[in-house]
Parts: C-alpha cells; sequence; structure tokens
C-alpha cells in the first residue's frame, strides 16, 4: 500500500517538478538518434534520481526505526503532519518562501561545479550521475515525501516507498527529456492545481496516521499500542 501511494504522490507532485527540474532535462546534452535512444537516455537520467531518492529513503528508515522502537512513531507523525499544513499555509497566504537558508546557496554552488564536471560528457555514465545531483536539488515536493517515508516501518519500507516516488515522477519528467518541450502552461496549471490537493492530503494522513484509530492503512494501531492494550492490568 505505500509502495502506491507513494507512486500516486510522485504523480502528483511531478508538475512542481517540471518547474524545477524540467530546464534542466532540456538543457542536458544528449545523442541525436531516434525516439527510443532519447527514452533510454532519458530512462537513465531520471533513474538517477530514484537512486537519490531511494538512498534518502534509506537513511531515514534508520531514523524511523529508531523513532518507531522508541514508541514516539505518533507523535513525530503528528508533528510531521501538522507541520507540513502549517508551513504551507502561511507560504501560500505569504506567497513567498518562509526560509531562505545560507546552506542551501551552498548546497547549489557545490551541485554547480559537479554538473558543471559532467554536464558536457555524453556518455550514459555521465546521464546517470548527472541524475544522481539532480536528486539532490533542495525541493518542496521531494520533502513532503521524505516526511512521509520516515514512518514507513523501517529500512525496506522508507527505501521502497522513495523509489516509488521517484518512479511516480519519472512519466512527465521523461516526457519533457523526450519531446523537449515544458508541457504547456495551460495544462500546467490545472494539473498544479492537485499539488495543495496532495499537501494537505499527506498532512492529515500523517496526524490521522499519529492518531491510531484503528482504520486500515490510513491510520493503523501501531504493534506497541495493541500490546500495551493487551497488557493485563494489576490490582
Amino acid at each position: 500500500m505505500f509502495i502506491i501511494s507513494g507512486f500516486v504522490l510522485g504523480i502528483i507532485t511531478s508538475m512542481h517538478c517540471i518547474g524545477m527540474c524540467g530546464p534542466l532535462a532540456l538543457a542536458v546534452p544528449r545523442t541525436e538518434g531516434s525516439k527510443m535512444r532519447l527514452f533510454f537516455e532519458g530512462f537513465i537520467f531520471n533513474f538517477g534520481r530514484v537512486i537519490t531518492y531511494t538512498l534518502m529513503g534509506l537513511i531515514l528508515g534508520g531514523i524511523g526505526m529508531a523513532v518507531s522502537l522508541a514508541g514516539y512513531q505518533e507523535i513525530i507523525s503528528i508533528i510531521l503532519g501538522s507541520s507540513i499544513l502549517v508551513i504551507y499555509f502561511f507560504a501560500v497566504v505569504f506567497k513567498k518562501k518562509l526560509f531562505k537558508l545560507n546552506f542551501t546557496n551552498k548546497v547549489y554552488a557545490k551541485l554547480q561545479f559537479w554538473f558543471g564536471k559532467f554536464f558536457n560528457k555524453q556518455t550514459k555514465g555521465a546521464l546517470l550521475i548527472l541524475g544522481i545531483l539532480n536528486g539532490l536539488l533542495p525541493c518542496g515536493a521531494v520533502y513532503i515525501a521524505l516526511a512521509q517515508s520516515i514512518l514507513a516501518g523501517g529500512l525496506a519500507q522508507s527505501s521502497l516507498f522513495m523509489a516509488s516516488f521517484g518512479f511516480g515522477t519519472m512519466p512527465l519528467l521523461l516526457t519533457v527529456f523526450v519531446s523537449r518541450n515544458i508541457i504547456p502552461i495551460a495544462i500546467r496549471k490545472k494539473m498544479t492545481k492537485l499539488i495543495p490537493v496532495a499537501v494537505v492530503l499527506v498532512g492529515a494522513l500523517l496526524i490521522m496516521r499519529g492518531m491510531s484509530l484503528g482504520i486500515p492503512y490510513i491510520s493503523p494501531v501501531l504493534p506497541h499500542q495493541e500490546q500495551a492494550s493487551e497488557a493485563p492490568c494489576c490490582h
């Protein structure tokens, strides 16, 4: 179920990725050839992003396991869900980024350096590395996915969630790579209307998950809560 939810989240938020990564996908050097060749090269480039997202999920999966074992999974889930909703609300109200940290500029500078080293190398390996670097670019959609992956339940689940998210973003970005065109503004405007829905839905689901309402897949009762409820009462 979590794999499907990651893929769906990737599809919905991929319109945001078009704005962030679309111009980069158009600028990436490619060989002249058939559509099938371009498709293969585009897949390699985008698969690099999937690798990065999967590794991020693996790292956060370890944090998620520690949180789960400590018994704080519900609290963290509610905090994450609430934070997503509050930050998005203020971002919409003030129509600007709330945080502009200096370290993001340093990240961009480092990435630009490495992009430059591989940008003009027309090899499959260079395309893969460019995709991996692309996955490191600061992105709100990725942050939302990572927040949910923490609570996926373990290393494998978290990494698989992020991998499925990456594959969900791939169809639109692969289309941009092959067609060399950004999707028309009119269509993008219609599809971007789904992004607020995705943000609110993810935030609400995280809060509901933390409440352990006993709703299968959406708000299940977590194992340690079941054990606590079944524990014998002493008199």
